[in-house]
């Protein structure tokens, strides 16, 4: 009896425990960018060279298929801001500013003005091939000491340095494709670059200055556009 009595309370106690134990998680597949052999615990799928790294995982899946997150931009605002600053019918001499202060809204809003920018475009209507810097700064033009002023030379003043956007200036050479008249030029920040509004009372905007490279002759007034892609918070 006691036997018996004993043997119950133990297949009892095996089912409360059964009821009780925490669920076993969901198997999940994850998809690297990059990956030829498995990483703890997981499938990865792709081909790498044989000292390849793990990058983040871009897709992970659970074992239906079904995403479990989407790593990207989630909540973003993307936005191209076009510019049509207006320059002179003359050419230009090197080194000066091709339009006056670009200051440009890329922001959302006054109260979180900060983003991505991942790439400016330089377009001309006539074709221009000459290369240009762009110099790209944390404020308004209003509250920048440096010099911009069309087909003046470009005079930058020290005290704007920190106001300096991280990678700039940036060089762009637009080109005439195909069969085309206009020329366009392009640079795409891999990775973004993260920029924010540094006014005292804070703006949309960031301010811009594009420079000449060379001795470029523009025939219209409405000739240069400058396209800003930016990733607004």
């Amino acid at each position: 009896m006691k036997r018996a009595f004993a043997a119950a309370l133990g297949l009892v106690a095996l089912v409360v425990a059964f009821a009780f134990a925490p669920a076993k998680a969901a198997d999940v597949t994850v998809f690297w960018q990059c990956a030829s052999t498995s990483a703890s615990g997981v499938t990865t799928y792709g081909q790498c060279p044989a000292n390849a790294t793990y990058p983040l995982p871009t897709a992970p899946q659970n074992s239906s298929g079904a995403p479990l997150y989407v790593a990207g931009n989630i909540g973003g605002y993307d936005k191209v801001i076009p510019d049509a600053t207006a320059v002179s019918v003359t050419t230009y001499t090197l080194n000066y500013a091709l339009g006056s202060w670009r200051d440009v809204a890329v922001f959302r809003t006054t109260t979180q003005p900060s983003g991505l920018l991942d790439v400016i475009q330089i377009n001309s209507k006539g074709g221009m091939t000459t290369a240009v810097s762009v110099w790209a700064f944390r404020r308004s033009h209003t509250n920048l000491s440096s010099t911009c002023t069309d087909n003046v030379l470009f005079a930058l003043n020290s005290a704007d340095l920190p106001y300096l956007v991280p990678g700039f200036p940036i060089s762009i050479t637009p080109a005439i494709n195909n069969a085309t008249t206009q020329s366009t030029g392009t640079n795409a920040f891999v990775p973004p670059i993260s920029v924010n509004n540094a006014d005292s009372t804070p703006s949309l905007n960031l301010a811009f200055c594009v420079v000449t490279g060379g001795t470029p002759t523009i025939g219209s007034t409405t000739d240069i556009e400058v396209n800003y892609g930016m990733i607004q918070d």
